[in-house]
Formats: structure tokens, sequence, C-alpha cells
């Protein structure tokens, strides 16, 4: 996580004080298909079977954004304000100085840099993956490490507190912050909690507290004994990454295909989440999971360009190495005699299939999206209201 403490998510819309309707849970279920090692895949899938979520992990490149490394300052460049720094990559990481712990500074000699503490070349100093490796970008690092839990991100070395921005409501926020002032952290150490730590238990975040500052510890202690570069941590397996991150109140059944991968899910729910382990299941079924639940063509399209709306329209996405771009487009679904109306619907469809398709591209970074032109204030407002709503889902 970058040096400012922050939510896992961020804001998507300004909390007004108001009562809110109680919100029907819908019922979703978790998929992984970890049969084949090369390809392993996980989906969430609504009561319909529409796709939620999808992540995938290629074994012809395993993602390091996560990992924990001790690295070595190669070389600090003030004028790009920030350091190259050799963590065991293909590719030098780059490190901004922002990023940089204070832990880390040491007094300039000579009275250079205007007397500030100051990274110097040559220093070894722990630091995580934030953004793979892309193109000819080596991986962007930080130093200030976050190690996220099933509720819980524990911040080793940021002295803050926080609480997810997307928990709205100031009741369970309030619980939250009552709940976690019961919980000793260390004075140098920081935490937020997550969306998934809304109406739990004291126990239960003291658990997953308990196992985040056991995984600190020990990394702690291998940095202690080895030089650098070495990897001190690496993501942890993908069933296990699947619960951490994607298990919501809504799953109430979980489907794993491979004995191993289950046995490790069960192993990590049984730590930090024993009330789940009664919706993990072993599937054993002869048809392939994600076949039984006619999920293959839903995730043919994530792969392509076009995405075809309900109403006719459609929208064209279009990653490039600078941002991405989406283009939003009436299509079939034009009308000539009211096109300010078919505008209006055409884009309130896209808002909710592009927050999905975001989703489920796992895209980030500088978005443009241009929606078809309207002459209606309140159709423009409408289409705001509908995207920040979309993305808050």
């Amino acid at each position: 996580m970058p040096a400012a403490c922050r939510p896992d998510m961020p804001p998507q819309r300004a909390h007004h004080e108001r009562i809110q309707p109680k919100r029907t849970i819908m019922k979703h279920i978790m998929l992984v298909n970890a049969v084949h090692k090369e390809q392993m895949r996980m989906a969430t899938v609504d009561e319909k079977g529409k796709l939620i979520e999808f992540n995938i992990q290629m074994a012809v490149r395993e993602p390091i954004t996560g990992n924990i490394y001790k690295g070595k300052v190669l070389k600090v460049e003030r004028g790009l304000q920030a350091a190259f720094v050799d963590y065991g990559g293909v590719k030098d990481g780059f490190l901004p100085l922002r990023d940089v712990s204070p832990e880390y500074l040491t007094e300039p000699e000579n009275g250079s840099s205007g007397g500030k503490p100051i990274l110097k070349s040559g220093q070894e100093i722990i630091v995580q993956v934030v953004r793979e490796v892309i193109g000819n970008k080596g991986a962007l690092l930080t130093s200030y490490i976050s190690l996220p839990g099933r509720y819980l991100v524990l911040l080793p070395n940021k002295l803050c507190g926080g609480i997810s921005r997307k928990i709205e409501s100031e009741e369970d926020r309030q619980k939250i912050k009552t709940l976690m002032e019961q919980i000793k952290v260390p004075e140098d150490m920081g935490f937020i909690v997550r969306t998934a730590g809304i109406n739990r238990t004291k126990p239960e975040i003291q658990r997953d507290y308990q196992f985040l500052m056991r995984l600190w510890k020990e990394i702690f202690k291998k940095a202690e004994s080895v030089s650098a570069p070495y990897l001190l941590y690496q993501e942890t397996d993908f069933g296990v990454r699947s619960l951490r991150d994607y298990l919501t109140l809504e799953i109430d059944e979980i489907l794993v295909d491979e004995v191993e991968t289950f046995r490790k899910m069960r192993a990590y729910l049984k730590a930090v989440a024993p009330r789940h382990l009664r919706i993990l299941k072993n599937y054993k079924d002869k048809v392939p999971i994600f076949e039984r639940y006619e999920l293959e063509e839903q995730i043919r399209v994530i792969y392509q360009e076009r995405v075809e709306l309900k109403s006719g329209g459609y929208v064209i996405i279009n990653p490039t190495e600078a941002m991405i771009t989406i283009d939003v487009n009436s299509g079939r679904g034009s009308n000539k005699r009211n096109i300010e109306e078919t505008a209006f619907k055409t884009n309130v469809d896209a808002c909710e299939e592009i927050a999905r398709q975001l989703r489920l591209r796992d895209l980030g970074g500088l978005i443009v999206i241009d929606f078809i032109d309207m002459i209606d204030k309140k159709h423009i407002a409408e289409v705001e209201k509908a995207f920040k709503k979309a993305l808050s889902m």
C-alpha cells in the first residue's frame, strides 16, 4: 500500500445522513477451478447464473503484486523523486521517495540535501510490490507494507487506524470503531478494517489480527537474517487469496474442484473464519465446474473489445499503457425520433455494465469514458448517479 493510510476501496460517493432501506441479500456461489495448475480460475455468480467476479492466475507468469522483498537501493534520482531498487526481479523496481518510510532515512553527510534525512544508495530496505512489471517499466514498489487478512489490513510501519470508505453507514462505522478500541495494536503499527469486517465479533477480528501479527513477525525475523535481494513473503495460495479477497456476505456456497486447494482453503477458514466452513465443499462431478454453471461464454466476453448492452447499444473497451478508454454507442438501439431518450437509456444501461467489466477485467488507473452526448441536465445528473451507484456495488 502506498504511503497514504487509506482503506482498501476508494470512496464512491459522499455520505448523507438518511435512513437507508434494508438491503435484500442475494445469494451467490463462489467457484474455484484449480484442476489445471497452469491456469487457475475463480468466479462468483448470482442466483441467475450471471458472472459477478472473475480472477485468473497463469502459471507462465506468476503475479508478484503483494510480494515482500528485502531489496538494495541502487540509485537515488532526486530529479525523478524516486529510487531504483534491486529486489531480485528481471528489472529493477521503482520506489517513489514519498513511499519511503522514515525508518530508512538517515542524516546526510556534509550538510547536503538541506539537512533533511535522505535515502542512500547501498541501503538494504524491505519493500512490497504495488504494481507488476509493465512493458519497459519496472515493478512499482513501496516501503509501507500492508498485509491484507480476511477482515483487516495490517500496516506494520504506518501509525494509523481506519475503516473502509465503502462502509458508509455511520452506525456500522461506530460499531467497528468501538470494537477495534478493544484490540491492543502496537503503538508503531496501524490497521484498516475491510468491508468484510461489518457485523463481525471481537473473537473473529482478534483471530484475524493475531494471524497477521504472526505473519509479520515471521517476515521481519527472516529479513534480519538474509542479504538483499531476497523474497521474504509471497502472496498466498490462489484458493486462499480468493477467500480473502472475494468472500462476501452474499456467498452461501463455495465449490472447489481440486482436493489440495480445497484443503488449504479449509485450513485458512478454520484459522480465521470458522463460521464459513459449512459452506465450503469439494466439487466432484465429472462435468467441469465452469461448464456446469455455463460460465465459459461469459468469460470469453471479458477478453473482447466490444461488449453488448441489453438496450441494443454496446461499449468499446480499449486498455492502453497510458489509460483505459471506454466508448459508449447506441448501436441498433438508436431511435431517430427521440435521440435524447435513446442516449439517456443507453448511457444508464452502460453504467452497470462498465462497472461490472472494470471488476471482471481488474482494470484501474486513469479511465476515460465517452458517454453518448445528452442535452438534458437532469439526464446527465441521473447518469452520474447511476455510475456512482454501479461502482459502489
